[in-house]
């Protein structure tokens, strides 16, 4: 297959629903990111990037509204939001949040309706890493009002300490489904330390960095009983959709019993997780998420 052909496909392809589609289910974007965007983590953004209320702030790849959400909440809806994703299943579900204030928009972060110098700050998490570089970032400075900012997070692959197991059946049909589908394992060329050398390209100044832990942690005593129930709750719906995005890849009817059983596998895991709250036992089970922040403001 020739080169052009190859482009032709690129050009053609409709990456309106793809990530929904074929990466990460609504449910499960939803999941993943409200467990890291909790009322302490989300203290820790909104301080590094000196969010304030009465600004105008876009979140760039917003998926499915939930920083914006709980920067909303944080505020209590005293602060412009918009948020633009290219998926429009992310949008649609953004949407239905009903939050104030805020506008979402499917469309491409690359290529934005938003007129020049628009907002006070430009938030993207977890989106340049995906897309042109410098692409990105020349539409973010044209967007961002002269003497705002962008921030830029971007992370680091998960540690993790995990003290309650798979089950062995659960791992070995893990592996007998990851063969069906020839799930390739993920190459990032992107490189976030080339970042800062890249903003002053732009022509962004003032540059600050940091990196900010958002740890997913049950045991920690400062969580109300119900709050720890709540973790362990979004841990599973996570995984549960994680599995609903790998059957979806699957030839229809041929492995539901497996899937069936995996999902068993998975739901007695979590309830074991529940099981210890309700009597007290703790495992300091952790998985800490580093997310590099970059914040950097135009002249």
């Amino acid at each position: 297959m020739s080169s052009n052909t190859n482009s032709n496909i690129e050009v053609l392809m409709d990456y309106s629903r793809y990530w929904s589609e074929t990466q990460q289910t609504i449910n499960t974007l939803d999941n993943h990111r409200t467990l890291r965007f909790n009322n302490r983590n989300i203290k820790k953004i909104i301080g590094f990037f000196d969010i304030k209320p009465n600004i105008k702030l876009l979140d760039s790849g917003c998926g499915t509204g939930v920083l914006i959400k709980a920067i909303s909440e944080y505020f209590h809806g005293e602060i412009y939001l918009a948020g633009i994703d290219r998926d429009v299943n992310f949008i649609r579900h953004a949407k239905t949040k009903n939050i104030i204030n805020t506008e979402f928009i499917a469309g491409d972060a690359l290529k934005s309706p938003f007129d020049s110098n628009s907002f006070d700050i430009v938030l993207s998490y977890t989106l340049i890493e995906h897309i042109n570089t410098m692409e990105f970032l020349k539409e973010q400075y044209r967007i961002t009002k002269s003497g705002g900012f962008i921030g830029v997070m971007t992370c680091f692959p998960p540690s993790k300490i995990i003290k309650v197991p798979y089950f062995p059946d659960e791992e070995l049909i893990y592996d007998e489904l990851y063969k069906v589908i020839n799930e390739p394992e993920e190459k990032r060329s992107f490189d976030p330390f080339l970042l800062p050398e890249k903003l002053e390209q732009t022509g962004f100044t003032g540059i600050e960095i940091d990196t900010i832990s958002l740890p997913i942690i049950w045991d920690d005593d400062s969580l109300a009983h119900e709050q720890k129930l709540k973790i362990v709750e979004l841990k599973a719906k996570e995984e549960l959709g994680y599995i609903e995005l790998i059957e979806n890849k699957l030839p229809i009817n041929k492995f539901d019993n497996r899937i069936e059983e995996l999902k068993s596998f998975v739901k007695k895991r979590y309830e074991n997780r529940v099981i210890d709250i309700e009597s007290g036992k703790k495992n300091w089970e952790l998985e800490m998420n580093y997310t590099l922040c970059i914040k950097a403001r135009k002249r």
